[in-house]
């Protein structure tokens, strides 16, 4: 399957960098690094839809992170409570009013 995603200059001269020390392609690097998230225990909770607000816990296994997509598009917001207490793949949600 190919994938094909644009990055933030800041990101992507990372990814360049790391790849460079490597010896691989950048796109490789990329690759790898899904793959591994994929495989190696990363999750993805997608949580309810409440208007045009879409929320969706991104957890690795050294941490997670709350992100936002609604109409100005996706991004990270800070984890508070009635989101997620700990890490999405222990599933603990705490309902608020």
């Amino acid at each position: 399957m190919q994938i094909t995603f644009e990055l933030n200059p800041q990101i992507k001269g990372k990814i360049d960098e790391m790849a460079k020390a490597a010896g691989i392609k950048s796109e490789e690097l990329s690759k790898i690094i899904l793959e591994n998230w994929v495989t190696g225990g990363g999750v993805i909770e997608i949580g309810r839809k409440k208007g045009d607000i879409q929320r969706i816990a991104l957890d690795w296994p050294m941490g997670f992170m709350i992100l936002v997509k609604d109409s100005k598009g996706i991004r990270r917001v800070n984890k508070v409570k009635g989101i997620y207490t700990k890490s999405a793949i222990d599933a603990e949600y705490v309902l608020t009013k």
